[in-house]
């Protein structure tokens, strides 16, 4: 939910809007956003019996607070492996610290107090010139935009960078 969103549904019906956070493959929710202390962009902190970090998406290691990388989660109702696919449920799973984690391919990062964002999709991140942009932080900017309903954020082809960044958008009438 970008934080522009957020804040009209605020504006408008006077409801905060709580985010909750969790895949098919945990079966449910892992993170929750507190009632008395919503937060936009905010997945919530780890649930009970939920152990939940950082990585770096490259060589799995984990990251500190404010780091941005992929989100793994660890507990029991977490899925064992995808049906008659295991070479794909290898690729799921990361080992840290004597710890099997699920790889979420969700972007994000944790703060100092354990609140998690999520930043983007793995499969989403555009390289361009050497940099790694965030579709959905791209996003988020232009929904702040006064004139700008609706905004999206692509890759597109370029043939001096390989990639570079398209954003799609509704002008507010």
């Amino acid at each position: 939910m970008p934080a522009a969103i957020a804040k009209k549904l605020k504006d408008l019906h006077g409801l905060n809007y709580l985010k909750g956070y969790g895949l098919t493959e945990t079966i449910a929710a892992t993170h929750l956003n507190p009632a008395n202390a919503p937060r936009a962009q905010y997945l919530g902190m780890a649930v009970f019996d939920i152990k939940s970090c950082i990585s770096s998406p490259q060589d799995h290691k984990k990251l500190g607070p404010n780091e941005i990388g992929e989100i793994l989660i660890a507990g029991p109702q977490i899925f064992l492996e995808y049906w008659r696919r295991p070479e794909a449920a290898e690729k799921a799973f990361v080992k840290l610290d004597g710890i099997t984690y699920f790889r979420t391919c969700d972007i994000g990062y944790v703060d100092e107090d354990g609140f998690f964002y999520m930043v983007d999709r793995l499969k989403r991140m555009i390289k361009a010139l050497g940099f790694k942009i965030w579709p959905a932080e791209v996003e988020t900017i232009l929904h702040g935009h006064p004139r700008i309903a609706e905004a999206c954020v692509i890759a597109s082809k370029d043939q001096r960078s390989g990639e570079t960044v398209k954003a799609i958008i509704v002008k507010k009438r």
